[in-house]
């Protein structure tokens, strides 16, 4: 559930950014074959959301551990 939930993020993510990319008429002469690295960090974005998600939902059971989920997918969203 927390991976549906983090991957969807980051799918939502890839949508506003490409729409804020779209509206910028700089980009409306770059062919479409160059934002093959874009796609390919984004992909990885959404999977990383998607883990991150899961760290933070695996440790709210545990009163004691609760905390540590969330501080390390914020740090691993930082950095």
């Amino acid at each position: 559930m927390a991976m549906a939930l983090g991957i969807s993020f980051g799918l939502g993510e890839v949508v506003w950014v490409g729409v804020q990319i779209a509206a910028n008429s700089t980009y409306a002469a770059i062919p479409w074959y160059a934002f093959g690295g874009f796609v390919t960090g984004r992909l990885v974005v959404c999977f990383g959301h998607g883990v991150m998600a899961a760290m933070t939902v695996s440790t709210l059971r545990s009163p004691t551990r609760r905390w540590r989920g969330f501080v390390g997918a914020v740090a691993m969203h930082g950095g």
